[in-house]
């Protein structure tokens, strides 16, 4: 589908800038296409995704949803380097990655030289409140705390295992803006044969924010041609 066509659908029934056909720049593009994620329903998200962006460098922006994504990639960012597993070698945004096809995420770099590419994704709260300037931040209780889960740095990682990791390290964040973490392949209704791994954020603001597993890589893979063709171990 050509972003012309695109813009010509309200996919969200909320009222987004509209991209002219012709003459249109890369900052079009991308505030365009930042702003249909975040609106998004869940059962949009996959077509989504399939969106090809061009490669171009995403400067800082005043964009009220693009802000509201990016502090929760940053939350993420840190809160993954600080808990990292023995599996775990690095973890950088897409920015840092040089990676540049999809607006925002995390790239899990594993000691045994495998890679795993989390695209972040976020629906809005149904209350409008995205259409505001200034962020309002709902907090409640925390979600309920689960086991700890270990990645040894032995042999290959499960992406199972991965999934289980990021679900123990958000869910015992004890960050109180978070009510509940859910793995996909833990959860009825979450996940299927294309994306059988994720991780589902649910926010006290009603805010959704999703961890999809766009390339499970082994060592010596690229990311490219294989988004959504998941490994069962990187």
């Amino acid at each position: 589908m050509s972003l012309s066509m695109i813009a010509s659908r309200d996919v969200t029934g909320a009222d987004h800038r509209a991209i002219p056909a012709t003459g249109t720049s890369q900052d079009d593009v991308e505030d365009f296409v930042i702003q249909l994620l975040d609106g998004l329903s869940p059962d949009c998200l996959t077509k989504a995704f399939s969106l090809e962006l061009p490669a171009f460098h995403h400067p800082a922006s005043t964009e009220v949803l693009t802000m509201r994504l990016r502090r929760f990639e940053s939350f993420l960012h840190e809160l993954l380097t600080k808990e990292a597993a023995p599996a775990v070698q690095s973890v950088r945004t897409f920015s840092e990655a040089g990676y540049r096809k999809r607006p925002a995420g995390i790239v899990l770099g594993f000691t045994n030289g495998g890679e795993v590419y989390l695209q972040v994704v976020r629906t809005s709260p149904s209350d409008g409140s995205d259409q505001r300037e200034e962020e309002p931040i709902v907090t409640g209780e925390p979600p309920a705390a689960v086991p700890p889960v270990e990645l040894s740095a032995a042999g290959a990682v499960r992406t199972a295992d991965i999934e289980r990791w990021l679900v123990s390290v958000l869910a015992n964040s004890g960050h109180n803006e978070l009510a509940r973490v859910n793995g996909y392949s833990a959860t009825k209704d979450l996940g299927d044969g294309q994306q059988p791994y994720g991780v589902r954020v649910s926010c006290h603001s009603e805010a959704a924010i999703y961890l999809l597993f766009l390339h499970t890589l082994r060592s010596g893979q690229s990311a490219s041609g294989n988004d959504f063709q998941v490994l069962e171990a990187v």
